[in-house]
């Protein structure tokens, strides 16, 4: 009876680690398939519902008829990731427009992104479909690979790279080989030196109450530190910022429109969120027609 009873709690103990092995991957954060030194992380729900809403839109046909865009597509900053995109798609053999974009909308997602002015980034979703996928159906034009025994595949011209794998139920793509290499070895043995432990992440992500249906979360002190933060931040208060290590935004879709909530941490902050209760009181006050306003918890004597 011992015999037995020892070979039934083996043969438990083997089917909840095979379990977790199945359940883990599907729990697991995106963040944390994420290697360290990003600049900013923006993650979604549902990427792919986003897109569609946005795609479907008329808000997408104003902007593109307005001035702004008409503005914007002249200027240096459009043209030069215009030029980018041009010698992506070369190195990729496939055209990187809104097109392909779809295709590679799966559920949750998260993009990281490693160094503005070389545009290294890293995207990693769930559930897109690979078998309607243009990028994964000329995976026989690139170079195949390894990264902790999953294989990826990795294409270069014209001072670009393209890497993408997939993995369970995850799909990736990169511009930077390492990065990629770095990703698969994270989702095959999950290594704790990830995106989701540094210090300023976790500083910004664990206060926030509640994840939007987009979330951004960014390095406050490498971001302004960038030559393109500088040149292109239109509030030109850069001194201001400084005295912030991180900030998250989480922006909720509403019935009636979207709403948005930001802060921002100081490096010795307590992350300890204010009673929002006195605020919400001071809120219901402000006139229905208000597309914005500020309210400070406990405001200095200035």
């Amino acid at each position: 009876k011992r015999f037995a009873l020892w070979m039934i709690a083996i043969a438990l103990a083997a089917a909840s680690v095979w379990s977790y092995g199945q359940l883990a991957p599907q729990s697991q954060p995106l963040s944390s398939l994420m290697p360290p030194g990003a600049l900013l992380y923006l993650e979604a729900k549902d990427f792919g519902k986003l897109l569609g809403e946005w795609n479907g839109s008329s808000e997408k046909q104003k902007w593109l008829a307005s001035e702004n865009y008409g503005v914007l597509s002249r200027s240096r900053l459009l043209l030069r990731l215009q030029q980018a995109r041009d010698e992506f798609q070369q190195a990729a053999e496939v055209s990187p427009g809104m097109q392909l974009l779809q295709q590679l909308a799966g559920t949750e997602s998260g993009f990281a992104f490693y160094h503005l002015g070389d545009l290294k980034f890293l995207y990693v979703t769930r559930g897109a479909k690979l078998d309607a996928n243009d990028l994964w159906n000329a995976r026989t034009k690139y170079e195949p690979r390894q990264a902790a025994d999953i294989p990826f595949y990795v294409r270069r011209g014209n001072n670009r790279t393209v890497a993408f794998a997939s993995k369970d139920d995850f799909l990736f793509v990169a511009s930077d080989e390492r990065l990629l290499a770095e990703a698969l070895a994270l989702v095959a043995t999950r290594q704790t030196s990830s995106l989701a432990g540094e210090q300023w992440f976790q500083q910004a992500a664990t206060a926030s109450k509640q994840q939007g249906d987009l979330r951004l979360v960014y390095d406050v002190q490498k971001l302004t530190a960038t030559p393109q933060f500088r040149t292109y931040w239109i509030q030109q208060n850069t001194s201001y910022l400084n005295q912030y290590s991180s900030g998250i935004s989480d922006l909720f879709e509403r019935a009636d429109g979207f709403e948005e909530n930001r802060t921002l941490f100081r490096p010795s902050a307590n992350t300890t969120l204010p009673d929002e209760q006195s605020l919400a009181e001071i809120a219901r006050l402000t006139p229905r027609q208000s597309s914005l306003y500020r309210g400070c918890a406990s405001p200095s004597a200035e």
